[in-house]
């Protein structure tokens, strides 16, 4: 719980999710959410439009374009923080921070992910990002 809480929390320091989100998230279970808090749509065009800006982000890492594709990225997490592409755009997200060195902020991204979602490719990105961090364990 308080590994969550405080990766969460360095994560709305990055600016990569909504205050609610991490207010959320340091809330036992059960709690009533606020009605201030987003909600997610679960609407045919709010899954087309975050397929769309998953992929543009996607895209724009691909393509060697790392600070659009983090802004892209940062912005998918906020505004379609349920969707179920959320591993990957965390994904994406844990690569750019490998590849510019930080590796700290990439395991953050990576803790994200629930245990159940890490693919053998979120595994070789943690296990690049341990490495890093200089974390041989």
């Amino acid at each position: 719980m308080r590994r969550r809480l405080i990766a969460g929390l360095l994560l709305f320091m990055c600016g990569a999710i909504a205050p609610d989100v991490v207010c959320r998230a340091a809330d036992p279970p059960g709690a009533p959410v606020s009605a201030s808090a987003p909600l997610p749509a679960s609407s045919g065009q709010n899954q087309q439009d975050a397929a769309a800006a998953l992929q543009k982000g996607i895209e724009l890492y691909r393509s060697g374009n790392a600070s659009e594709a983090l802004a892209l990225l940062r912005g998918f997490v906020v505004r379609f923080y349920g969707s179920p592409q959320l591993p990957q755009a965390y994904l994406y997200l844990a690569r750019i921070f490998r590849d510019q060195g930080s590796y700290d902020t990439a395991l953050l991204y990576i803790n994200q992910i629930p245990e159940a979602r890490k693919t053998p490719e979120v595994k070789l990105i943690e296990g690049a990002a341990l490495v890093g961090n200089g974390n041989l364990q």
